[in-house]
């Protein structure tokens, strides 16, 4: 790397020097030589600004926060912090999700550091969630996220999830490798972390640690379904992020369908969808001929989903500006046991693709697992559920944790669950909701009617 930035220096050639001056800062940052790497990032950023190159003056920001991060010396928390956040907004600027997903895990480490465990658990989560949607789980980064979220779920006291993540950060640890000697300092650290927390889990719940995978918490346990049944789902979630998606608008899905032979989607429908008589009217077919009730691991069905303009142009959906009560269902992807969601299931030809799409802009299709409704040790099946992220659509960001449900539109939801069992609308109640991703819809209602 130095010969490369030799080279640089004899040809004259200024735009090439700052990302060598960030690049060998990251090398020296995992190397733990802070101080050289930090004096570089100061260098580059500048660099980087001067020439207009939004991307690397996002990296250069976040490595300069990480490292004054690990550092851990008096007043350099706080300073990464503004760093880091300052990366994110340039990462979103240019939509550079990559690197979103790095500042979130680091906000979550400092606040971590910070023992502001509700604040870094939710960054964590962001960042796990987001290399989720892209499939970067199979690296040291989301190593050491799920590493610091299992910390911060024990801090909590989230028992179900210290135990989902010990177990996927215990198989992802063996297949890349890792130990106290990987050459990067952080996942070197993070490795004896790990360690630690599985002897604490070990002693809470007086056990050995070959026995950790075979024996979950009794609240997973109390899902109803046999513990070889729990592992085989926890095993396909984890196996459905290397499944194929679609980012909004889909393009080449009908391609890919047509090259494989595949003549129908299976699609997960968890919103408005549930309700028949809002699916017959743009799947008229597939809603008469495979509205099947399902339950899907892994998501978070929330009311966060920010409407395009397009989208609120419809007569529904109209609200007066300024008015939070305007979101709509999403799906937040966490691949966890703890997380589920109960819907409808459809088989989608090809010709009614098109018409999902015009209904459902701004939506990602997403590779869930689910299982039959009225069966919980039935056969486990992939299906594609709509979910969009915090990413720009025509100006607007797609999700919004500050919005209000929209009444008329949930409303419509809850209707379509409630025609379709008492024992399937009861779930739906637990199982939705407000765009804060924690208070559920009907506790949110009963607030209102308190306050009137």
């Amino acid at each position: 790397m130095k010969e490369a930035g030799q080279l640089s220096d004899n040809i004259k050639n200024e735009t090439w020097k700052p990302a060598y001056q960030t690049n060998l800062g990251l090398v020296l940052t995992d190397l733990g030589r802070f101080d050289q790497a930090l004096k570089l990032f100061e260098e580059a950023d500048s660099g980087h600004f001067e020439l207009g190159y939004r991307h690397w003056q996002a990296v250069n920001k976040c490595a300069w926060g990480r490292a004054l991060m690990l550092r851990q010396e008096s007043g350099n928390l706080d300073k990464a912090i503004v760093l880091i956040q300052e990366a994110e907004t340039l990462s979103r600027n240019v939509y550079y999700p990559e690197n979103i997903s790095m500042h979130k895990g680091d906000l979550g480490r400092v606040f971590y550091l910070l023992q502001d465990y509700e604040k870094a658990y939710n960054y964590v989560n962001e960042a796990l969630s987001l290399e989720r949607r892209i499939n970067a789980v199979h690296d040291h980064r989301h190593l050491c996220n799920l590493i610091i979220a299992a910390a911060l779920c024990h801090e909590l006291g989230k028992k179900d999830q210290f135990w989902e993540l010990l177990v996927k950060a215990q198989i992802l640890s063996k297949e890349i490798g890792a130990d106290e000697h990987y050459p990067v300092t952080k996942l070197a650290e993070d490795w004896l972390l790990l360690n630690k927390l599985f002897r604490l889990y070990c002693t809470e719940n007086s056990i050995e640690i070959e026995e950790i995978k075979n024996t979950p918490p009794k609240s997973i346990a109390d899902l109803g379904m046999s513990q070889t049944q729990s592992l085989r789902v926890l095993e396909a979630t984890s196996k459905m992020l290397d499944n194929v998606g679609f980012e909004y608008p889909w393009n080449g899905l009908e391609e890919y369908l047509q090259e494989r032979g595949i003549k129908t989607i299976r699609l997960f429908g968890y919103g408005s969808l549930i309700n028949k008589k809002s699916a017959s009217r743009t799947l008229p077919n597939s809603a008469e001929s495979s509205f099947v009730q399902a339950i899907s691991f892994g998501i978070v069905r929330l009311l966060d989903y920010e409407m395009p303009d397009v989208v609120r142009a419809r007569s529904m959906y109209s609200t007066t500006p300024g008015n939070l009560g305007r979101g709509l269902f999403n799906a937040r992807f966490t691949g966890s046991l703890c997380d589920k969601a109960n819907g409808i299931y459809f088989e989608i030809g090809l010709d009614e693709i098109q018409k999902l799409r015009k209904r459902e802009i701004g939506y990602d299709l997403r590779s869930v697992v689910c299982l039959p409704w009225d069966d919980i040790e039935g056969e486990i099946f992939p299906a594609f559920a709509l979910g969009c992220s915090g990413r720009l659509w025509e100006g607007r960001m797609l999700s919004n944790r500050e919005l209000l449900p929209h009444k008329d539109y949930y409303v419509l939801c809850k209707t379509g669950a409630k025609e379709v069992s008492q024992h399937f609308y009861e779930c739906f109640l637990q199982t939705a909701f407000i765009a804060d991703g924690y208070t559920r819809v009907f506790e949110w209602e009963s607030s209102q009617s308190d306050h009137q």
